[in-house]
C-alpha cells in the first residue's frame, strides 16, 4: 500500500523535476480510467474508411462445424497506397478481433502518421480459434486450446505472415520495415513474437512496443476473475445481512445475481452506449472532449435499489464489474468454440450445433480464467497429450518471467505501464525495471490502457516509432 500512496509524486520521478511538463492525465481512479477503452471506435466515416478487412483461414476444419456461419476471421489493413512505408503491427488485447475499436484507432493513429497498419486480433479470439489455432494431440486427433503463450506467439506469427502475404498480393501493400505495438495481452504475445522473429527473421522487426502487458500469466488471470468475483461477493454479504441469511444463501446468491446482471445488461450499456453510436458533438471521437470530458458523462447514475434517491458517482466496484464481465464473456465464447472442436466434457449441456447460448452461459459461469488455465488446459494436456504439467513452471515459462534473459538484451524492445494497472503489483515493476531498465517508462495513472488515447502517451508512441 505505502507504493501506491507514492503515486502522486511519480511523475516528478518519472518525466524529470518540476521544471518538466507533469502528467496531467485526468482520471486517477484504475477502473474509471480503464472504462474509457470501451469508448474506442473508428475516427473514419464507415461508408469511405481508408482500411481493408481481409479475410484469413489457416485451418480447414470439418465442413460440418462453422461458427456463425463463417470458416474465417477478418483482419483489418491501412495500406498506404501508392507508396512504400514501414508496417506496424497491432497485436490486440483479451479477446480482441481484428477489427474492433481500441485496435482501429491505435492503428488509425500510426496510418494518420504515415505508416501501414494492421489490426492483428486476440488468439482468445472465439473465431481467431476456430480458424487458426491447432493444439498438437497424442493422437493426431483435432484440437484447438490457446492459452500456452509459446505456441499461440507461433500462431500468430503464422496469421502475421498470411495477412502480409495477402495485403501484397490483394492490395499491393508496399512495405519498407516492420514494427510491433502490441498491449495488454497482445504485449505479453509481441514480447514472445519477438523472440520468435530472431531466429525466423520473416520481418526483423526494427522496433516493438509492449504497452500494459501481464507480467505474470497466474497473477494477471487472478485480477481479471476478482473483478468479477469481488464485486459479487460483495454484494452477496450486503444482501445477506439484509435478509439475515448466510453469505452464500440462495436468496443472497440470487440477489446479487440480479443486481450483477442489472449492471452489465443496463447501467454501463446505457451511459456508454451514446458514445459509440453517435458521431456528432460531444460523441464525435474526432472532438478533443470525447475522452477527456468522461468524467462529467459517466459520473453519476442512479442506483437501482433507490431509483427516487439522487445520483451518485458510479462505484468503482461496477465499473471492475462491467469491465470484467466483458472478458469473462469472451472467454465463455473461446471455451464453447474449444469443445466444439474437441468436447473433453468440460460443459455439461449439450452440444447444439443451432444454437451456442446454453454452452456459452455455462462457461460464464464456471469458468474465469484461471479456472481455464487450471482446468480446461491443464485437462487438455493429461488428457490429449499424455502429460502432466507442471503448473507453476508453465505459468512461469508463459509469461516475462521466461523470457527475462531475451528482453534485457532487447535493444529495440521498449515497453510502456501504468503504475495502477490492475494487471501488476509491485513485485512485477521492480522485474520490468530490472529486465527493461532506461527501455521503460512508466506512468502514474490510466489504469488499464486508459490513458492510450492522451496526448502525453500519443506523442511518446510517435516519437518512438520514428525513423522505423
Amino acid at each position: 500500500m505505502k507504493f501506491l500512496k507514492l503515486l502522486p509524486f511519480v511523475s516528478l520521478i518519472l518525466f524529470g523535476s518540476a521544471k518538466s511538463q507533469a502528467y496531467e492525465y485526468p482520471y486517477q481512479k484504475t477502473y474509471f480510467s480503464t472504462a474509457t477503452v470501451a469508448l474506442f471506435k473508428s475516427r473514419y466515416d464507415a461508408t469511405k474508411p481508408p482500411s481493408v478487412d481481409l479475410n484469413i483461414n489457416l485451418i480447414h476444419r470439418s465442413e460440418e462445424l462453422t461458427i456463425d456461419g463463417k470458416t474465417d476471421f477478418p483482419v483489418r489493413v491501412y495500406p498506404q497506397r501508392g507508396q512504400r512505408a514501414p508496417l506496424i503491427f497491432v497485436l490486440s488485447g483479451m479477446g480482441g478481433s481484428g477489427t474492433d475499436g481500441t485496435g482501429s484507432w491505435i492503428a488509425e493513429e500510426f496510418y494518420q502518421q504515415g505508416y501501414n497498419a494492421v489490426v492483428i486480433p486476440s488468439i482468445f479470439n472465439f473465431q481467431v480459434v476456430f480458424s487458426a489455432v491447432q493444439s498438437s494431440t497424442a493422437s493426431g486427433a483435432d484440437a484447438a486450446v490457446p492459452g500456452i503463450t509459446t505456441e499461440d506467439a507461433k500462431t500468430l506469427y503464422a496469421i502475421m505472415k498470411r495477412v502480409v502475404q495477402e495485403a501484397k498480393k490483394q492490395i499491393g501493400i508496399d512495405v519498407s520495415s516492420y514494427g510491433m505495438f502490441g498491449y495488454s495481452m497482445g504485449a505479453l504475445h509481441a514480447a514472445f513474437i519477438a523472440q520468435l522473429d530472431e531466429q525466423e527473421k520473416a520481418f526483423d522487426f526494427k522496433k516493438v512496443l509492449l504497452v500494459n502487458p501481464p507480467v505474470r500469466l497466474d497473477y494477471g488471470m487472478r485480477a481479471l476473475d476478482r473483478m468479477v468475483t469481488g464485486p459479487v461477493l460483495s454484494w452477496q454479504k450486503a444482501y445477506a445481512k439484509k435478509l439475515g441469511v448466510h453469505m452464500f444463501h440462495p436468496k443472497a446468491k440470487a440477489k446479487a445475481a440480479s443486481a450483477v446482471a442489472r449492471i452489465t445488461e443496463e447501467l454501463l450499456p446505457s451511459v456508454i452506449g451514446p458514445y459509440v453510436t453517435k458521431n456528432e458533438g460531444q460523441y464525435d471521437i474526432n472532438s478533443p472532449s470525447y475522452f477527456s470530458n468522461l468524467r462529467q458523462k459517466l459520473a453519476y447514475f442512479k442506483d437501482f435499489n433507490d431509483k427516487k434517491g439522487p445520483s451518485k458517482a458510479i462505484p468503482e466496484s461496477h465499473l471492475s464489474l462491467g469491465i470484467g464481465g466483458l472478458f469473462r464473456e469472451s472467454l465463455a465464447r473461446v471455451i464453447f468454440v474449444t469443445q466444439a472442436i474437441d468436447d473433453m466434457g468440460v460443459l455439461q449441456n449439450p452440444f447444439d450445433n443451432k444454437s451456442s447460448d446454453a454452452r456459452v452461459e455455462e462457461a460464464k459461469l464456471r469458468y474465469g480464467y484461471f479456472d481455464y488455465f487450471s482446468q480446461v488446459v491443464m485437462k487438455f494436456f493429461r488428457e490429449r497429450r499424455g502429460i502432466e504439467p507442471n503448473v507453476g513452471g508453465l505459468f512461469k515459462e508463459n509469461s516475462y518471467l521466461g523470457i527475462a534473459n531475451y528482453l534485457k538484451t532487447a535493444n529495440h524492445v521498449q515497453l510502456r505501464h501504468n503504475l495502477n494497472d490492475f494487471l501488476i503489483e509491485e513485485q512485477d515493476v521492480d522485474f520490468l525495471k530490472e529486465t527493461f531498465g532506461s527501455r521503460a517508462k512508466f506512468y502514474p495513472y490510466g489504469g488499464h490502457l486508459g490513458n492510450l488515447w492522451y496526448q502525453d502517451n500519443v506523442q511518446d508512441f510517435r516519437e518512438f516509432f520514428k525513423g522505423l
